[in-house]
């Protein structure tokens, strides 16, 4: 199956789509400004001035999800790829699904991630208490090398299986955002969007386009999703 592009749709037809899906999740439709077309994670947090300054304009770092768009301070990312790709309608259940995790299951996801990172924080703030102790009573500092194991044991201990947490947690949320997107829109509606961008990866890794369909970290694949909506 090709994919087919989709000519005459605006930018601000799928933001007043958006602004329509908070409406009936009772969703602040003014959190949403601005839509934004981009590929990678790493464009969405730094300013075209940052990066034609500090990086010459490159793009790199992890790549933003073709199939579950982002909200970020304000704006609605989709993925460049995918322009022209999907109609409007096609871009509704998705959109619904990234206004539910990011907005409904925000305050589910904060405490997620505080629960995840709390046994980093509380060895990180024993040993700079501590440290700060043991330099009040008068003992010598610790040496460099000391100070570098402790950074490894930060990093290997508590914070890597953290993050790992935060990761199955926030997929977790995805699935049940698309739950509740299936009985707001209907399960077949996310399903045969979900299937048509899964043919289009298809096609393009056939025709070698390895790349740009990495997966987001934290989201579910395409594969993953459908299973979890056939289930």
């Amino acid at each position: 199956m090709q994919p087919q592009s989709v000519d005459g749709l605006k930018d601000e037809d799928l933001l007043a789509v958006a602004r329509q899906l908070c409406d009936k999740l009772e969703v602040k439709a003014s959190d949403l400004d601005r839509l934004v077309w981009c590929d990678y994670l790493h464009d969405v947090r730094a300013s075209r001035r940052i990066r034609v300054r500090w990086y010459g304009g490159r793009s790199f770092g992890p790549m933003l999800s073709a199939h579950f768009p982002v909200l970020f301070d304000r704006a609605l990312v989709l993925r460049e790829m995918m322009k022209g790709r999907l109609d409007r309608e096609e871009w509704e259940p998705l959109i619904c699904s990234s206004l539910i995790f990011y907005k409904q299951l925000r305050r589910k996801r904060y405490i997620g991630r505080s629960l995840a990172l709390l046994p980093f924080l509380a060895l990180f703030a024993f040993t700079i208490v501590s440290g700060t102790t043991y330099s009040f009573l008068g003992y010598p500092l610790f040496p460099w090398q000391a100070y570098a194991v402790l950074l490894v044991v930060f990093l290997v201990s508590p914070f890597f299986p953290g993050l790992y947490v935060i990761r199955r947690l926030e997929r977790q949320l995805v699935f049940k955002a698309d739950r509740r997107t299936a009985m707001l829109l209907g399960r077949e509606h996310l399903l045969q969007v979900l299937e048509k961008i899964d043919a289009t990866r298809k096609s393009d890794l056939v025709q070698g386009r390895h790349d740009d369909w990495r997966d987001f970290m934290f989201v579910p694949t395409l594969t993953e999703r459908v299973k979890h909506l056939q289930g």
